[in-house]
């Protein structure tokens, strides 16, 4: 199990740093992937917006797409876009993924144009667009390229039948900004107390302070853990290699002969903001020593001094 966890964990960052490449996870050492103690966790109850979303999406049939998305929600896709995705089986899986990218970076809704492509039929839920190991299915495409996915919108997911197994889908999971989306998913995936100390990690390679805060909140024994420490820390850069990582991004971004600024400032803000917030997360731990958290708070000054503070 632990040997399938590291291999799957591997896998998912190559899959995160094509689909958003501005989110830098490095990969988790093999030693430092074992098998989470289980922990109490429980996750806060849910919000009204989630019996919301469940209602309003009750009546999606799960045998027929057509009527997945409101006529004035479904997005604008050229028959180019729907040309070329229809070629699927004669496209390399690291160029469609790029072209998710790039619609993404185009401003277009990537949760809403998978959707249409399953109503479609060029996407099929829980079957991944390559031959690998079942990691890239739409759901986790979708979770992958926005991390802002409404819990109206997972739950369209989990009316019609996706799923997937933790290994497969918790650094995914774990980018969810939305709090109520995070926990409707990973409660339908079936995540319990003993995936604890893997969330938080997942939320800390993420640089989703929100979720970790939530998932120490009900299992508050994680913040003594020197192994989660541990782990975190290995995640860290400093200044010159994330200077290094940002300036890798520019150069891969101009050499595309991409001219969308606002997209660039955006991926380069996000590369800061995670280290800033992997250092917070850290300090929350009961583990460190005074020297510690003074040298962490002032590399957070120093990040926040050099790339500007996190929105």
């Amino acid at each position: 199990m632990v040997k399938q966890i590291i291999a799957v964990a591997a896998a998912l960052i190559v899959i995160a740093i094509l689909l958003w490449n501005s989110i830098e996870v490095e990969p988790v050492a093999p030693e430092l992937v074992t098998p989470p103690k289980p922990e109490k966790m429980q996750l806060q109850p849910l919000s009204k917006a989630i019996s919301s979303a469940s209602t309003t999406n009750s009546d999606i049939n799960t045998d027929n797409h057509k009527d997945l998305l409101p006529t004035e929600d479904k997005p604008e896709i050229s028959v180019d876009i729907l040309a070329k995705f229809e070629r699927l089986q004669q496209i390399s899986d690291e160029e469609v993924l790029r072209f998710f990218i790039e619609l993404a970076a185009e401003g277009k809704d990537t949760t809403a144009l998978v959707f249409r492509l399953i109503e479609e039929g060029i996407l099929t839920v829980n079957v991944p667009l390559d031959e690998g190991p079942g990691i890239d299915t739409p759901l986790i495409i979708a979770m992958a390229l926005d991390p802002e996915i409404t819990p109206a919108e997972i739950q369209q997911f989990i009316d019609l039948g996706s799923y997937q197994t933790f290994e497969y889908s918790f650094l995914s999971v774990t980018r969810l900004k939305d709090l109520d989306s995070a926990e409707l998913i990973s409660t339908h995936l079936g995540y319990g107390p003993e995936h604890g100390r893997l969330l938080a990690l997942g939320s800390a390679l993420n640089g989703n302070k929100g979720l970790f805060d939530r998932v120490v909140d009900g299992a508050p024994s994680l913040l003594t853990s020197s192994e989660l420490q541990m782990q975190i820390e290995s995640s860290l850069k400093n200044m010159g290699e994330t200077a290094q990582l940002i300036e890798g991004i520019k150069k891969r971004h101009y050499a595309n002969g991409d001219i969308n600024e606002s997209w660039l400032k955006k991926r380069v803000s996000a590369v800061a903001t995670e280290q800033i917030e992997r250092r917070q997360m850290l300090l929350e731990m009961q583990t460190l020593s005074f020297e510690q958290r003074s040298r962490l708070k002032s590399e957070i000054k120093a990040f926040e001094d050099e790339f500007g503070e996190s929105d």
